[in-house]
């Protein structure tokens, strides 16, 4: 009977597993497992059993060690420090502990407590402070010494800093509100000079259909590592907000390039979290040269900016987050206490496993374990074996769909005319993941370039415009070349896929130089388009007349017309016209606007040779040239005199040297001087007023004076205007003149720099036709603008114009200059000594220097011809008997 009541027992658990397990949605899966079955029977008696249960416990231990360290050295004077030092010492204690507990379990408990070790160490270091007194001994001697005074004059070259979209520059992004360092841009900042640059700021404009309210901080970081990324490597410089669509992160300095070298800066922002910026664009560009500022550190002049503008950063969508349904499945233990009926009444506890399968919203999959347990405790216990079937739920997951395309390995720059390498195009789903076609997907390439490109199949081959991904394969290979230099988007588009997908940029180089360009009026430049116009231009020259002035631009190009920028070359220019003399034009950034004139009527062209690098030549198209009413020339040239510091208050300061005549071929008669117009530059490059500088200035010549003050000077350009038929110039008598003047007791520039800009600052007449004459400035060292030295104005004493530049700096790339003023004919003595006062390098040893201003270098080696270390130096001038110092940090 037993066995007939326990073989019923066992149908009815194996129907209701099988019910439980046909309600699950998920294929189940049947393991067999033994379960140990506890039968109580229950006896006269009851015997209750004492366990002993042992707890091993970690006592904390404090000990305290004390630690007295001493170190001596002999000095002058000593100075205790005490250092306190917290040392944790872990060190494990074992108490067994006896319990009796009534229980029919053993339990184990495992207590861990810190125990903290306090050492206290003192530290004595002595500091020595170095006392050295410096005694003049004044000594008469009746034998002349003549000592020879070199005085080093800089001569300012333009610093050139060449900007570029970063290498790792990060690719558009879709964020959500809020999010923060989201890259936006990398900009590369190449030095291609060999003094050290301050950058001194950045201007960003806003691109995008977003607000720029939306962007709550615009962040500036440098990065070392080129990662395009915010991380342990990156140096947050500035940050700043949008302002009317732009923003200036900058400071003075910003940052330090070295000489011929190269830094990356990242650009980030950071949005606010309002529900507005769901589905707005963000980005940002360095719009032109004039965007980024600086100056040479050496030079003081503003930093001559290049590269392909404008530099563009990457789009970022701004998405609200979407919160995806996740199945969660949720494994519960449940304890089942089943009755068994048998002869003699028993208890059977059966412990079964029920995997219970909830439905929940969250990101992420989450398995939760809840145990219940009934602890029973009985005299007797009888095992019995009952085999259980387990459903096992096994998930299954289906691809997504693919979705767009993504650009895999866009590499850039290329250069104009010559194809790319592979560029991988995958296939991906909605999850950014890679995807396999189920079909043949065609592709449709396109570019946003202006110039002529093409998408091809292989290296050079011919031009396609779609490229196919193959059924059971996620990517396509492709190549591109393009003839205009400049920054690319590519776009790839299927019919079958729902979105359309935008690569990072492309930059695009010129090629090398293989000839000059020149453009006449009536044509522009058309880069970029062999096959539309073989010559580089769109439309033809307008005819010109003789005695006519008109600019011809000169540009140093590549193959396809497009101008590099890098370019500083020299060219000599030549026309056709016989009595046009020859001239030379510098080339700036690769390009030259030449102000010319021809005297002759009839057909016409311009040459010029690259007198820089052989084989280099360049020819205009022809212009036909009337006759006109007027021929005549002038030619103007400069000097300006070696004068880098003046003083305040100081009258009678020379600042520019001019000197105008009527050239061999420019015409036979008299050139009357209407007017001239100069602008006055302040630090970085930006104008200021005349005022903020000068208490007046003047035009003087032999014979006549033009002198401007007060309100004159309350403007960045001031213009002189000459008596009618007084200042005149003749084949025979050039006219000599100078820019001189008073100094303001105390300017509010701290460094101007004159310039006549180009040939419209210079107004005459020819005398007899009373027609314009053409400016020319042939002979002169630089042509326009003639700029004078740039001016730094001191106080006259010592103790307030002591110092030197640059500081800090790196010996092996550049010397540091010690400059300072003497009122008077003075013994001077000039050494460097460390921070212990040992002296290093003596400089000057009571040597006669005349007044004046004074500017003595050190390469930053010792007496021995060695480089000092990094650290702090003292320079000590003694003038006459008195001293002076100032700090001067090494770096190398």
């Amino acid at each position: 009977m037993k066995f007939f009541l326990t073989l019923i027992f066992t149908l009815l658990i194996v129907l209701l597993v099988k019910s439980v397990c046909e309600a699950q949605t998920a294929t189940p899966t049947f393991t067999f497992t033994n379960t140990s079955t506890t039968t109580a029977t229950p006896t006269a008696t009851a015997t209750p059993t004492n366990t002993s249960t042992m707890t091993e416990t970690f006592t904390p231990t404090f000990t305290t060690t004390p630690t007295n360290t001493s170190t001596t050295t002999p000095t002058a004077t000593a100075t205790p420090t005490s250092t306190s030092t917290m040392t944790e010492t872990f060190t494990p204690t074992t108490t067994p502990t006896t319990t009796s507990t009534p229980t029919s379990t053993a339990t184990a408990t495992r207590t861990f407590t810190p125990t903290f070790t306090f050492t206290a160490t003192s530290t004595f270091t002595p500091t020595n402070t170095p006392t050295e007194t410096f005694t003049a001994t004044p000594t008469s001697t009746n034998t002349p010494t003549t000592t020879p005074t070199v005085t080093p004059t800089p001569t300012p070259t333009q610093p050139i800093v060449d900007v570029a979209l970063g290498s790792t520059s990060p690719g558009s992004q879709v964020i959500i509100p809020g999010a923060t360092n989201v890259s936006v841009m990398e900009v590369t900042l190449k030095n291609a000079s060999n003094e050290v640059e301050d950058l001194n700021y950045l201007l960003l404009k806003s691109l995008g259909t977003g607000n720029t309210t939306g962007i709550v901080e615009v962040k500036l970081w440098k990065d070392p590592d080129g990662s395009g990324q915010v991380d342990a490597q990156s140096v947050f410089l500035v940050g700043g907000t949008y302002q009317s669509g732009s923003v200036t992160l900058g400071g003075y300095p910003l940052d330090t390039i070295g000489a011929l070298g190269t830094n990356d800066y990242l650009i980030t922002y950071d949005f606010s979290t309002s529900a507005s910026l769901d589905g707005t664009t963000f980005s940002g560009e360095i719009e032109s040269g004039s965007s980024v500022s600086g100056v040479g550190e050496t030079s003081g002049r503003s930093l001559d900016v290049v590269g392909s503008f404008p530099v563009t950063g990457a789009v970022v969508t701004v998405e609200a987050a979407t919160p995806t349904p996740t199945d969660t499945f949720t494994t519960t233990p449940t304890s089942t206490s089943t009755n068994t009926p048998t002869t003699t009444p028993t208890t059977t506890s059966t412990p079964t496993s029920t995997a219970t399968a909830t439905r929940t919203f969250t990101p992420t999959f989450t398995f939760t374990a809840t145990s219940t347990f009934t602890p029973t405790n009985t005299p007797t216990e009888t095992f019995t074996a009952t085999p259980t079937e387990t459903p096992t739920l096994t998930p299954t997951a289906t691809p997504l769909p693919p979705n767009h395309l993504s650009f895999e390995n866009v590499i850039s720059p290329i250069y104009a005319g010559q194809s790319s390498v592979p560029q991988t195009l995958i296939l991906e789903n909605g999850q950014n993941q890679p995807a396999i076609a189920s079909t043949d997907i065609t592709v449709s390439l396109t570019s946003n370039s202006s110039g002529e490109y093409t998408f091809s199949a292989a290296a050079n081959g011919p031009a396609i415009s779609q490229i196919t991904i193959l059924a059971g394969t996620s990517q396509g290979i492709f190549y591109y070349r393009d003839d205009l230099a400049g920054i690319d988007l590519l776009t790839a588009s299927a019919a079958n896929l729902p979105q359309t997908s935008t690569s990072e940029s492309v930059t695009i180089n010129p090629g090398p130089l293989t000839q000059i360009q020149i453009i006449l009026p009536g044509e522009v430049a058309a880069p970029g388009k062999p096959n539309f116009d073989p010559s580089g231009v769109i439309g033809s020259p307008t005819n010109l007349t003789t005695g006519e002035i008109f600019t011809a631009t000169m540009n140093a190009v590549d193959a396809y017309f497009n101008v590099i920028k890098t370019n500083q070359d020299s060219l000599a220019v030549t026309t056709t016209d016989p009595a046009v003399p020859a001239s030379d034009v510098v080339l700036t950034n690769g390009t030259d606007a030449h102000s010319m004139m021809f005297f002759s009527s009839g057909t016409q062209t311009i040459s010029a040779v690259d007198q820089s690098q052989s084989g280099i030549h360049g020819t205009s198209n022809p212009v036909l040239v009337q006759a006109g009413s007027s021929t005549t020339l002038l030619n103007i040239t400069h000097t300006s005199p070696d004068l880098t510091t003046v003083i305040k208050g100081q009258s009678g300061v020379t600042i520019l040297n001019f000197n105008l005549s009527i050239p061999v071929t420019g015409g036979t008669d008299p050139v009357n001087l209407q007017g001239l117009t100069l602008n006055l530059i302040g630090a970085h490059g930006t104008p200021v007023n005349f005022n903020s500088a000068f208490l007046q200035v003047a035009l003087e010549s032999a014979s006549a004076t033009i002198l401007l003050n007060g309100a004159a000077l309350n403007a960045g350009i001031v213009a002189f205007v000459f008596p009618s038929g007084s200042w005149t110039v003749t084949n025979a008598q050039p006219l000599t003149f100078s820019l001189v003047a008073t100094i303001a007791t105390n300017p509010t520039s701290s460094e101007v720099q004159c310039a006549l800009q180009d040939s419209s600052a210079v107004t005459a007449e020819d005398a007899t036709t009373r027609t314009p004459v053409g400016i020319i400035t042939e002979g002169d060292s630089s042509g326009f603008p003639m700029q004078s030295m740039k001016l730094y104005f001191l106080n006259n004493t010592i103790s307030q114009d002591f110092g030197n530049y640059p500081n800090p700096f790196h010996p092996e790339i550049q010397n540091t200059t010690i400059a300072f003023y003497l009122a008077q004919p003075s013994k001077v003595s000039l050494s460097i000594y460390d921070v212990l006062g040992s002296k290093v390098q003596s400089l000057l040893n009571q040597a006669y220097l005349a007044s004046g201003w004074h500017q003595i270098p050190w390469n930053g080696r010792n007496g021995l011809g060695e480089e000092v270390q990094n650290g702090i130096y003292y320079c000590q001038l003694e003038v006459n008997g008195q001293s002076y110092l100032i700090k001067i940090a090494v770096v190398q």
